[in-house]
């Protein structure tokens, strides 16, 4: 089952799974990353130190293609209302000291994410640990006047190098249940 908390248990997944092919990088740790604490999930603009990865989550919406789920039965007279299924999309910022160690960052962002695209099993951390969940990360490219709009949002941070995605299906279950009694068909007899 998969609870509200699945939403901060996707970004700590993210992290993770960030900080697992980094810290085997030597052109990433320790020369640009020092640590997992140093890959955030704060906003590019509150995080003022150099040798940061800002994964900010920027927007949360209801996934379209599997929003119609039925009822799920969770015991012979009980039904659980159907799950919340959203999409996350995550902005992700280096905040390197250099251009060109930003560049390297979003470069071993995206092969991270590319190779892996489908996290599951031991991949996942939190409330989703021990589930048969699987979670697709996707390279979200908006149009530059969309990023544009977002990167105004930060007031004190102008715009720089960063990168969108997409992590997909997270399921939140429903905490409502509902009772019912099974249809018995009776056969007549014939005499």
């Amino acid at each position: 089952m998969s609870n509200y908390v699945v939403i901060a248990d996707v970004g700590d997944t993210l992290r993770k799974l960030l900080w697992e092919s980094m810290r085997h990088d030597p052109k990433i740790y320790p020369a640009i990353i020092d640590s997992e604490d140093d890959i955030t999930l704060s906003s590019p603009q509150d995080n003022s130190e150099a040798g940061k990865l800002s994964l900010f989550l920027y927007q949360v919406s209801q996934n379209p293609f599997l929003k119609n789920k039925e009822m799920q039965g969770i015991g012979p007279e009980s039904l659980r209302y159907p799950p919340t299924i959203l999409d996350l999309f995550y902005l992700i910022t280096p905040l390197a000291d250099e251009r060109k160690k930003d560049h390297i960052l979003v470069g071993k962002v995206i092969q991270v994410f590319h190779d892996n695209a489908i996290i599951k099993g031991s991949g996942l951390v939190g409330s989703l640990e021990g589930t048969i969940e699987e979670l697709r990360v996707v390279m979200h490219t908006l149009p530059f006047d969309q990023l544009l709009q977002l990167w105004q949002s930060f007031s004190e941070k102008s715009f720089t190098l960063s990168v969108c995605f997409q992590v997909t299906p997270v399921k939140i279950d429903s905490s409502r249940e509902t009772e019912t009694r099974r249809v018995i068909y009776e056969q007549a007899i014939e005499k």
